[in-house]
């Protein structure tokens, strides 16, 4: 999910916390035309996966979020077979 970082309502950050606080694990990628250090930190504590701060290109953006889709992925795997493992 490719989050604004200035949205109506309720910022990209506050939106990537909820979405963590209501169990949806989704990759979440903040995007910005500010990307100063103390973005980076306050999008990471949120949840997300990645900040963007340069200009939005979609190959650019695909790539990053295939990236953390499919490390997600292996991690998700990984936790299912460690509790399958267990369960034996």
């Amino acid at each position: 999910m490719v989050l604004d970082l200035v949205m109506p309502d309720l910022d990209g950050f506050g939106r990537a916390a909820q979405l963590r606080a209501t169990g949806i694990n989704l990759p979440v990628v903040v995007q910005t035309a500010h990307g100063g250090i103390d973005n980076v930190v306050s999008a990471m504590r949120a949840g997300a996966v990645d900040l963007s701060s340069s200009r939005l290109v979609p190959s650019a953006c695909r790539f990053r979020y295939v990236t953390h889709w499919r490390r997600a992925r292996s991690q998700a795997n990984s936790l299912g077979s460690s509790t399958a493992d267990q369960a034996r």
